[in-house]
C-alpha cells in the first residue's frame, strides 16, 4: 500500500457523483499557486486558478482525452487508516482532476468505472512507486 504521494488535495473526504455533471469542486493548496477551482462536465475539465504572487487569474479548459485516465490511489497512514483517491489523471500533476477521497471503500470500484466509461478513459491504479498503470499491467 502506497504510504506517501497524497496528493494536496486529498485531505478530507469528497464525493463527485459521475451521474450528476456538471459539477464544481475548489480546494486550497498548501503551495505558492493559489487557490484553485475545478468544474467538470461531460466534455472534460475547466481549471481557474488565480496566481497567489501576482494575483493573475488563469483558466484552462482540457478536453476529457487529455487525461491519462481515471486513477486509483490506496495510501495509509501510520495509523493504519486508509484513504482511497480517485482523480482525471493528467501528466503535469497541476491538471490532474480530484474526483473522490474517501476512507470508506464502499462505492469507490462503482465510481471508479462509471468515471471510466463517462470519460472514455482506462482504469488506471498508482501504485506504491508512484507509477500509473493500467488494471491489466498492475495484475502482471
Amino acid at each position: 500500500m502506497n504510504t506517501g504521494l497524497k496528493p494536496v488535495w486529498a485531505g478530507r473526504n469528497m464525493r463527485l457523483d459521475p451521474f450528476r455533471l456538471p459539477q464544481m469542486v475548489s480546494y486550497a493548496t498548501r503551495d505558492d499557486y493559489g487557490d484553485v477551482t475545478f468544474t467538470i462536465d461531460p466534455r472534460g475539465a475547466v481549471i481557474r486558478r488565480t496566481l497567489e504572487m501576482s494575483g493573475v487569474p488563469a483558466i484552462i479548459a482540457l478536453p476529457a482525452n487529455a487525461f491519462r485516465g481515471v486513477a486509483a490511489r490506496a495510501m495509509e497512514d501510520p495509523d493504519g487508516n486508509v484513504t482511497v483517491t480517485l482523480e482525471l489523471l493528467h501528466n503535469d500533476p497541476m491538471l490532474s482532476v480530484p474526483l473522490l477521497v474517501a476512507d470508506d471503500l464502499d462505492d469507490v470500484a462503482a465510481d471508479w468505472r462509471a468515471w471510466a466509461d463517462a470519460y472514455r478513459l482506462p482504469m488506471l491504479l498508482i501504485e506504491a512507486d508512484g507509477v500509473a498503470r493500467t488494471l491489466e499491467e498492475s495484475c502482471l
